[in-house]
């Protein structure tokens, strides 16, 4: 028999828990026990409507009566964007172990409520209307419209491409016969800003005089110099090197990870759940065989926070405003000035998507187009016959 439960806390949003049987995942898994399973409700007349549909599916199905299927792929509950959040949150976040990953879900998540309120249902989304301060709005757009006014336009997009996620992870999953949420898609693609109605991304390209005020500095000590060319020659990602991640304890740097004979720093990439090995250059081993000599703990045994500190100083010390990524940009930046080759400043970084490379990290050098204008010049004369 289903039953129902009040959870402790006081605050919950849905205090009400239905424990009910569910014949279909128990046939499926062949394991009466795992078809018990849970619902959470906000008030107690859905919860007992539910207790009485579960009790009568349980009752037909236990007696052969073929009336159990009507009853159980039966939907008459509306689906709001709550229930989706929640399920969401039960069950995707709750099995991810990255920290991170669940607080940006969760802020994404929270976004939307600050705009639809819980209770909204889902199918209604794409066809209302508001009126915003830019007009009057529908669907998505109104989202769109409440924060641009204190976010990015990238930034927002990068919020709807999750909740996109979200909704597309609701087409197919949960629901009552576990079948799907939503029988459309919540979010399309189109509900993006397009590249015209984005500005283009602005990042620090670095002048000659930058690199040699800030490589040579006599005020910096031998510490912040190794820092800088550590970040500079490996153009790892400020995380990909430090010793303590609490967020994400798989990410940190241990001696470990490198290997002074071949040359090589294994580092775990962004939204990767793997290492992967990369190959260094001997600079970057003698300052690492310096560090590991004078019995550092780890290669760099501190948090992201006081590396930032730590860039932060040299940054007030020299007078070059700079972060630990823009180190990351000027190595694929000199390798692209070197080699003329944007492919080749990818793999310096380790990103091997062009339009990632030269719309964020190395835009193509003046050095590139002079040997390119200089080759079109010869080519042009050798066709005219000029010598």
């Amino acid at each position: 028999m289903a039953s129902i439960t009040t959870r402790k806390e006081t605050n919950a949003k849905r205090p009400y828990v239905l424990q009910y049987f569910d014949p279909v995942i128990a046939a499926a898994k062949g394991d009466r026990k795992k078809g018990w399973k849970k619902a959470t409700f906000k008030n107690l007349n859905e919860a007992q409507e539910e207790e009485r549909r579960w009790d009568n599916i349980a009752h037909y199905y236990k007696t052969n009566n073929p009336l159990w299927k009507t009853l159980y792929y039966e939907t008459t509950q509306t689906v709001t964007i709550e229930n989706v959040f929640q399920a969401y949150e039960d069950s995707v976040l709750a099995n991810k172990t990255n920290e991170l990953t669940c607080n940006r879900y969760r802020a994404v998540m929270k976004s939307a409520l600050e705009v639809f309120p819980p209770e909204t249902p889902v199918e209604s989304i794409r066809g209302m209307y508001r009126d915003m301060k830019t007009g009057r709005k529908q669907g998505w757009e109104i989202y769109k419209a409440y924060r641009d006014h204190f976010c990015t336009r990238n930034g927002i997009n990068s919020y709807i491409r999750d909740l996109r996620c979200i909704f597309m992870w609701a087409l197919t999953n949960g629901g009552a016969q576990g079948r799907g949420m939503v029988n459309f898609e919540v979010v399309t693609k189109s509900d993006k800003y397009n590249s015209s109605e984005t500005p283009d991304t602005e990042f620090k390209v670095w002048e000659d005089q930058e690199i040699l005020t800030l490589f040579n500095h006599s005020s910096l000590n031998e510490f912040q110099h190794d820092l800088l060319r550590l970040y500079l020659y490996t153009g790892a990602r400020a995380t990909e090197l430090v010793g303590f991640n609490y967020l994400n304890r798989d990410k940190e740097l241990q001696w470990h990870h490198i290997d002074f004979n071949e040359r090589t720093i294994s580092v775990l990439p962004k939204r990767k759940k793997s290492r992967k090995l990369a190959k260094q250059h001997p600079v970057v081993m003698d300052i690492l065989r310096k560090w590991k000599d004078q019995g550092n703990e780890k290669p760099l045994p501190f948090a992201y926070k006081k590396l930032r500190g730590l860039i932060a100083d040299i940054s007030s010390i020299t007078g070059i405003d700079f972060t630990c990524h823009d180190l990351r940009r000027l190595k694929a930046q000199l390798a692209e000035e070197e080699n003329g080759d944007i492919q080749l400043a990818g793999y310096a970084i380790g990103d091997t998507t062009q339009s990632v490379v030269s719309n964020h990290y190395a835009p193509v050098s003046h050095t590139t187009m002079d040997k390119i204008n200089n080759s079109v010049d010869s080519a042009f004369n050798r066709k005219m016959g000029v010598a």
